[in-house]
């Protein structure tokens, strides 16, 4: 067998170099010192600083910096997918190398091939890989290779928990710039919210069986009451008590007159809702209680319910969660589940997996009555300044069947293409592709047709926009502070039917392969873009950025960014949205709009006089007024 150790190198003595490399009258240099002209070659690459380096598949880095004078240092690898004729003659010497450049067919590979050993003690300008190897074979006390990963302490945007956390914090809303829409979210590891998620959950029950109620008075799919019903009404007046008192304790007042409910009472309203909106049962008929009634209460808790809990509309009737592993991915390990109960008991039984649990949205915006979900690509050109800039280019993700909430299978809510990819065969509507795809301009075509030509542009694409900007800006401590680092992200998004788009999650790795027609087109696309804003805008600020555009930079949004941070707080553990920026007031007549007068004139009068007042009084008119409403609603409450 022939040798193939590449360290030993051999080449002509320096006296056979000399007199090969004689300029020889009408002949080519890349004729009589092939060798003398790839060093060359490669001495202005060094000077340039173009000398890269790719791990993995990534053949549109490899095609733009190539276009661009780069030269390529190979690092070969058995996980590498790498060129069957590289593979054959990764081991040549140079000098047998040289003597196989004169064969046309595989002269391109072996010049590569010398071009790459010849540059084997060097560090590379650039380095592109799928992990964070990179910062290990290029040491910083050598140079600051350009490196396509960025560290991070802990948990951070890209990982479900950090989310979660990221959900919590509040000084990151900036309005117009970053504002956080992410389902609420709970980390069910040992000294996690287990508490909290359980109370979260209790409560969305009460409130769905409201709700449950309010919508069949509208549809009639089945009876509320009857003598032959099997649910005591006492669950339904349970129900309102708990919303009330939640109502209660958000506008900061007592609760005495209330007894504690236990875990088992608790316990059984869960399980008298679930025959209720699972199963079909309805409530037993009780003499002086009419539909009518039930259906006014439940308005009324509900109409204040608007008031204080963000996710009301959003939530559904039936109370669905979706489990899934803190380092999952691809729809490994995640769990839809309808029941308080499972979920618990999946935690239980698997004590070495760490778990997260999301409200699951169960009003989403359905394309031909399907699910699907956006991939946004973003990219981190810099943490030191943070600069941050979004593709105007995304892609939806299709379920592979129509959507429906009796039915929990991955198939129809789970639309990651590596689960979908398995449900090809099942029936869907014929008006969507095979392969479970779009790119956003069919997506902005099918929502110009149906009378919304505009909402892309105005509502979803700046939403997405303001979700990853806050993400990032909450774990912006948790970025290593080094130059020349850089990450192209995935960001994942559900819309809602007012087309409000949910950050569901971001991937630090996003697939960019070719699994479908669309992303055959639009991943190269994206790579050769990322090329143009870390590679030709860095050495020069008038380069086209092609499909990116500036989403974020330090430089301009600093002194915003410092004094939300200044002013922050926080979340309630409710995980309650906010709708307003933290540092600004509220006006105080906003807060006396909606309390109950016996009429329009005295509230208007309450007001204007309330204006008028000093500062010193404030205090104890909110108090007298708190008071007067408290009464008032609950002898409205008495009345229903």
């Amino acid at each position: 067998s022939r040798r193939t150790n590449t360290s030993n190198v051999r080449v002509h003595s320096p006296s056979a170099e000399r007199r090969l490399a004689r300029p020889q009258p009408g002949i080519s240099k890349e004729v009589y010192d092939p060798l003398g002209l790839l060093k060359d070659e490669v001495d202005r690459a060094k000077r340039a600083e173009k000398i890269f380096t790719i791990r993995g598949s990534f053949q549109a880095v490899r095609r733009a910096l190539l276009k661009r004078g780069w030269i390529e240092k190979y690092h070969f690898c058995y996980r590498d997918r790498i060129n069957e004729e590289l593979k054959k003659f990764q081991h040549y010497s140079i000098q047998e190398l040289l003597d196989l450049v004169r064969n046309k067919d595989v002269a391109d590979v072996c010049k590569r091939l010398i071009k790459s050993k010849l540059l084997a003690s060097h560090q590379v300008d650039f380095y592109w890989s799928y992990d964070y190897d990179g910062f290990r074979e290029c040491p910083d006390k050598v140079k600051m290779t350009k490196i396509n990963k960025i560290r991070r302490e802990g948990y951070s945007f890209t990982s479900k928990k950090g989310l979660c956390d990221a959900s919590k914090k509040s000084w990151f809303q900036i309005p117009g710039l970053a504002c956080m829409n992410h389902p609420r979210t709970y980390n069910l590891v040992r000294n996690g919210d287990t508490s909290d998620f359980i109370k979260d959950f209790s409560l969305t029950a009460a409130m769905s069986l409201l709700k449950w109620i309010i919508k069949n008075s509208m549809t009639h799919e089945c009876k509320l009451m009857s003598a032959s019903g099997k649910i005591p009404l006492s669950v339904f007046n349970f129900a309102i008590n708990e919303c009330y008192k939640f109502i209660k304790k958000s506008r900061k007042e007592a609760i005495t007159d209330y007894p504690e409910v236990f875990e088992q009472e608790w316990n059984e309203f869960l399980e008298n809702y679930y025959k209720i909106v699972q199963f079909g049962h309805h409530f037993k008929q009780v003499a002086g209680v009419s539909e009518y009634d039930m259906i006014r209460k439940s308005n009324y808790i509900l109409t204040h319910l608007k008031e204080h809990w963000a996710y009301l509309e959003m939530d559904g009737i039936m109370n669905i969660w979706i489990l899934k592993p803190i380092n999952g991915s691809q729809g490994v390990g995640i769990h839809i589940c309808r029941t308080l109960k499972y979920i618990l008991g999946v935690i239980k039984s698997n004590p070495n997996r760490r778990y997260i649990v999301q409200k699951y949205i169960e009003r989403p915006l359905l394309i031909y009555n399907t699910k699907f979900d956006i991939r946004q690509w973003f990219l981190i050109s810099s943490s030191v300044p943070l600069t941050i800039w979004i593709y105007r280019h995304s892609y939806l993700r299709f379920s592979s069947q129509t959507y429906s909430l009796r039915k929990l299978h991955e198939s129809i809510h789970l639309t990651n293409n590596s689960v979908q990819c398995r449900y090809s065969k099942y029936q869907k509507d014929i008006a969507l592709p095979p392969y479970n795809m779009w790119d956003s301009t069919q997506f902005k075509n099918y929502l110009s047709d149906i009378g919304y030509p505009n909402v892309f542009n105005d509502i979803i694409f700046p939403g997405m926009k303001q979700c990853i900007t806050a993400a990032v800006l909450i774990h912006k401590d948790k970025l290593d502070r080094r130059r020349n680092c850089f990450e192209l992200q995935g960001a994942d998004f559900i819309l809602t039917e007012d087309f409000k788009p949910w950050l569901l999650e971001i991937n630090s790795s996003p697939a960019l392969h070719a699994s479908t027609p669309v992303t055959a087109r639009m991943c190269p696309a994206v790579l050769e873009d990322v090329i143009k804003v870390v590679v030709d805008h860095q050495r020069n600020n008038k380069a086209s950025t092609g499909g990116f555009e500036l989403m974020f930079d330090e430089r301009i949004h600093g002194a915003t960014l410092k004094e939300q941070r200044q002013a922050g707080a926080p979340l309630a553990k409710t995980n309650q949205l906010i709708t307003h920026p933290l540092h600004e007031l509220n006006n105080f007549t906003d807060s006396i709009q909606n309390v109950p007068t016996t009429s329009n004139a005295v509230d208007g009068e309450a007001a204007e006089y309330i204006k008028q007042i000093g500062m010193g009084l404030r205090k104890t008119l909110e108090n007298l007024l708190q008071i007067l409403k408290t009464e008032k609603e609950k002898r409205q409450l008495q009345n229903n």
